[in-house]
């Protein structure tokens, strides 16, 4: 609504913002010590701007120990004070958060593409549950809603496009025409 931009630094391990006149100036604070962030969810409703951090080679700083480090980073939208962080609730091996996208509930999904995991933070919650793990997931990327949130559809950079049924948690990978490929 204020016609700003907003933008993952992984390197930096920061968040940028361009203002509707054109100027850029970090949005996160050193403070908030974020690891590499790669997906951001704005949530102008709720004020929220969210932001998946990993901790990746390419990041500043990296050192072994924070090897499969994944969060959630809550902004304040208005403020830009982080409110929260969350965990998942079962960390573990490699994670890279890529891809966010809200549910109509306020709750949170996010694409791991090393980890064969669709994570979810509902509304109020403290950590990160794994909300559908699939054997058959390679390297999820980029995920979005259908208009009646009944259908979650998630780019596989292997596999092509799945489309899950929120309600069950069915994926069911689509199929392109004989002569196409949705590799990559």
């Amino acid at each position: 609504a204020q016609g700003r931009a907003f933008f993952g630094d992984v390197r930096n391990r920061c968040i940028w913002v361009r203002s509707a006149e054109g100027e850029v100036t970090r949005f996160s604070q050193p403070q908030d010590r974020l690891l590499g962030v790669f997906g951001l969810a704005l949530d102008e409703a709720r004020g929220v701007l969210w932001a998946g951090v990993s901790a990746v080679p390419e990041m500043a700083g990296f050192t072994a120990a924070d090897r499969g480090l994944a969060y959630l980073a809550e902004y304040d939208l208005r403020t830009g004070a982080l409110r929260r962080s969350l965990p998942m609730a079962t960390p573990g091996g490699e994670h890279v958060f890529g891809s966010l996208r809200i549910a109509r509930d306020g709750s949170v999904f996010v694409s791991d593409s090393a980890s064969p995991v669709i994570w979810r933070a509902a509304q109020g919650a403290t950590h990160l549950e794994a909300w559908l793990e699939h054997g058959e997931f390679v390297s999820l990327q980029g995920l979005d809603f259908t208009a009646d949130g009944r259908t979650l559809y998630v780019a596989d950079y292997a596999n092509g496009i799945w489309a899950i049924d929120v309600a069950t948690k069915n994926p069911t990978l689509l199929r392109p025409a004989e002569d196409t490929s949705l590799f990559g």
